[in-house]
């Protein structure tokens, strides 16, 4: 269950809380740590312009890389063995690999055009999102066999952000690609949205058509696919099947705590004031359980929503928020 709810948080953007054991030891370095990429027992995440590694159980994070340059986009193979990530080492944004040991990356791409690590197939392909062999300004999406250097161009149009079903048949992936625009609740002709396409059909089809905003991140697990989205206002996480449907179509699977939570920004914001005990007792008295939320208390709700525990529920507005709301 704990592995569901870390495959959900690949997709959160950084947004999300950790759980208590994941964070790190009071005398241990806090930092801003996005992108992370699960793979079994093993959490590889960006931080300070490197990569580190980490168990999911949490400890101390190892760095893999220390060149100057900023590598970026990690992604772990279907074995665990090899990490694929992009970087700038030489000018161009390529993409490398890497023992998850650690070693010497191997550049993989040489194609000038900015090229994204994106995803792997099942059966150990790597997958890249690169504009190299489009005659427009067309993002596609280019599998590579390492040990062949073999390279086949997924044939769609559009395509990136991309994520494989188990039997590697099936893509959900994002159309158009991320257009720069940070707006929020942007619902633009460039609005991103969530695309299946299934080996040997005949086109691709969208399944969030019903939302004209923002739709992206997709990552299939177990029968359902999780993405991201700012359909209640808010970017958060939800998930749908494979079919895009779903009672009403999707389930909210992460909502952003509305409490106070002791994590950096709460620290930090604290710091700024004449009296940071009086400011931190507070906000404790605005809950009605007495207490600061902890990020253990946020987690375990997500658990609950990405578990077979609520299989049957259609969505979702959990408030978790020890009382704040109903005073």
């Amino acid at each position: 269950m704990k592995r569901i709810f870390r495959g959900a948080l690949a997709l959160a953007l950084s947004t999300a809380a950790l759980p208590a054991h994941a964070q790190p030891s009071p005398g241990g370095a806090q930092g801003f740590y996005r992108t992370p990429a699960l793979r079994g027992n093993t959490l590889v995440f960006a931080a300070e312009g490197d990569l580190f590694v980490v168990p999911v159980e949490g400890g101390i994070a190892r760095r893999l890389t220390t060149h100057p340059a900023q590598e970026s986009d990690p992604t772990l193979s279907p074995d665990g063995k090899t990490l694929a990530f992009t970087a700038r080492y030489e000018g161009p944004v390529e993409v490398y690999t890497m023992p998850i040991e650690g070693g010497v990356p191997t550049r993989r791409t040489f194609e000038a055009e900015p090229s994204t690590a994106t995803a792997w197939t099942p059966s150990g392909d790597l997958v890249y999102t690169s504009q190299h062999f489009a005659t427009l300004p067309d993002p596609q999406l280019v599998s590579l066999n390492l040990k062949s250097g073999d390279r086949a161009r997924v044939p769609l149009s559009q395509a990136s952000e991309g994520s494989y079903d188990a039997s590697g048949r099936t893509l959900y992936f994002v159309r158009p690609s991320f257009h720069n625009n940070v707006t929020k609740r942007y619902k633009g002709g460039r609005a991103r949205q969530i695309w299946k396409f299934t080996e040997g059909a005949p086109e691709a089809q969208v399944l969030t058509r019903s939302y004209d905003g923002e739709s992206h991140s997709p990552l299939w697990w177990n029968g359902r696919v999780y993405f991201v989205s700012d359909r209640d206002g808010t970017m958060n996480i939800w998930s749908m099947d494979e079919s895009g449907n779903g009672g009403k179509g999707l389930d909210a699977v992460l909502y952003p705590p509305r409490g106070y939570v002791p994590v950096d920004m709460f620290d930090a914001k604290l710091s700024g004031t004449n009296d940071v005990e009086g400011a931190r007792s507070t906000a404790m008295k605005q809950h009605q359980l007495g207490r600061l939320g902890q990020p253990e208390d946020i987690a375990l709700g997500i658990v609950f929503l990405a578990s077979d525990d609520s299989g049957f529920m259609t969505g979702s507005g959990m408030v978790v928020d020890g009382g704040l709301t109903a005073q």
